[in-house]
């Protein structure tokens, strides 16, 4: 099975730089956000795609609405593909956490809870389940529609990594990372994106 990790869109948080807060007020997709998922759309058009599977929180939906009506395929709801339990942090300015925890990103893989983070490993189970499901159920060809730690944590899965090395990845808004699962996973390609997204890198003549 291939399996197709899309990041969602630009959201509202991902503007204001705060910490999404989804209990009290799930961020949306900007209009930025609505043109990379229908850029991201465009391109799994060109693909078999079997399904469409989201997380259920406002901004991933929204992206997988927008790409199934590109591709024609209806969008199914998985709560393992949410984003990650961000306990305290939720709703706080990701910079006035890195100035009072710069290293809060330990807790993903310590055994602290000074904040309530969601441990890695369980990240990383649930999304692999969620694969594993879609397999058993027949699906060839899957669009998986998550957030930035759910795909980092599979993809560092696939290539057996872990810790802060995993930072290392770079998952945008709305790109695309491609997996294939049978019984085991191989990564093909991280966040894909169209080449004008990458005009930042300043390698462009």
């Amino acid at each position: 099975m291939l399996a197709y990790f899309v990041r969602h869109g630009e959201s509202e948080t991902n503007v204001s730089g705060d910490f999404p807060d989804d209990d009290l007020k799930s961020p949306h997709l900007t209009l930025r956000g609505k043109e990379q998922a229908a850029e991201a759309g465009e391109m799994l058009s060109k693909v078999d795609i079997n399904a469409i599977i989201s997380s259920p929180m406002p901004r991933t939906l929204e992206t997988a609405e927008i790409i199934s009506k590109k591709t024609g395929i209806s969008v199914l709801v998985d709560n393992r593909l949410r984003e990650v339990e961000l306990g305290t942090l939720k709703g706080r300015s990701t910079a006035e956490v890195l100035k009072s925890d710069p290293e809060w990103f330990n807790e993903y893989f310590d055994e602290n809870y000074r904040h309530g983070i969601e441990k890695y490993w369980k990240i990383q189970d649930r999304m692999i389940l969620t694969v594993k499901d879609a397999y058993q159920k027949g699906f060839k060809s899957v669009v998986f529609v998550s957030h930035l730690e759910p795909i980092r944590s599979i993809i560092a899965f696939s290539i057996g990594i872990g810790g802060q090395t995993v930072r290392k990845i770079k998952i945008y808004n709305a790109s695309i990372s491609i997996l294939k699962y049978e019984t085991s996973f191989e990564l093909y390609a991280v966040n894909i994106r169209p080449l004008k997204d990458y005009s930042f890198l300043n390698i462009w003549h």
